[in-house]
C-alpha cells in the first residue's frame, strides 16, 4: 500500500515537472510585454502562471479553471501575487469567459485543449475577449492527447493541422505551429 502510494507521488511529480518544461518551451513561442493582461485557460495548478507572472509582474493574470481543487492549488502556488491582486483565479470553463470583450493582450491554454468537447465554440470565446494586436497561444503534448482523450472520452480528437485550420477559421491571423517532440504550439493573432 505505502509502495503504491510512493509510486503515484513519484509519477505526479514526473508529471508536473514534464508539464512545467513544456510550459516554459510553449511561453517562449510568444511575447510577454510587462504590463499586459493575460487570460490562462485551464490554468489548473498555477504553474504557466507563475512561470507568466516572472515575465509580467506589472500587470495582471486572471486565471479560470473548472477544477476548485486545482484553483486551490494555484492560489497557494501564487499566493504572494494572488495577494497583491497582480494574479486573479476565477472558477470557468472556456466555452462562457465571463470577461468582457476585448480584455486581454494575451490569451493562453497549455494542455488543456484535449478536454474541449466544441473546439470551435471554445476559440470564438477566445477570440472574442483577446484585445485587437493580442495572441492567443494554444499547447499540447500531441502523444498525451492521443492517450489521455481515448482514456477520458471528453475532448474532441484534433492534429495540429485541424486546430490550424479552426483557428484560421474563426478569424486569427499569422497562425503558427511550432513543434519540439511531441510538443505542439500554436500561435495566433488578432488585428
Amino acid at each position: 500500500m505505502a509502495l503504491g502510494s510512493f509510486s503515484k507521488r513519484l509519477e505526479a511529480k514526473k508529471r508536473e515537472r514534464e508539464y512545467r518544461q513544456m510550459a516554459v518551451w510553449a511561453l517562449r513561442q510568444v511575447a510577454i510585454e510587462n504590463g499586459s493582461e493575460i487570460l490562462d485557460i485551464g490554468c489548473g495548478e498555477g504553474i504557466t502562471i507563475e512561470l507568466e507572472h516572472d515575465r509580467n509582474y506589472r500587470g495582471t493574470i486572471w486565471g479560470i479553471d473548472v477544477s476548485e481543487t486545482g484553483l486551490a492549488k494555484a492560489r497557494s502556488l501564487n499566493g504572494d501575487a494572488v495577494a497583491a491582486g497582480t494574479v486573479r483565479l476565477y472558477k470557468a470553463g472556456v466555452a462562457h469567459l465571463p470577461f468582457d470583450d476585448q480584455s486581454f493582450n494575451l490569451v493562453v491554454s497549455v494542455s488543456r485543449t484535449i478536454f474541449w468537447a466544441r473546439t470551435e465554440r471554445n476559440l470564438q470565446e477566445i477570440y472574442r475577449v483577446m484585445k485587437n494586436g493580442g495572441t492567443a497561444m494554444l499547447c499540447w503534448d500531441d502523444q498525451a492527447e492521443k492517450w489521455e482523450t481515448g482514456l477520458v472520452g471528453r475532448g474532441e480528437t484534433r492534429s495540429p493541422e485541424k486546430m490550424h485550420t479552426l483557428m484560421k477559421n474563426v478569424g486569427f491571423l499569422n497562425v503558427t505551429l511550432e513543434q519540439k517532440g511531441d510538443w505542439r504550439c500554436l500561435v495566433g493573432g488578432k488585428l
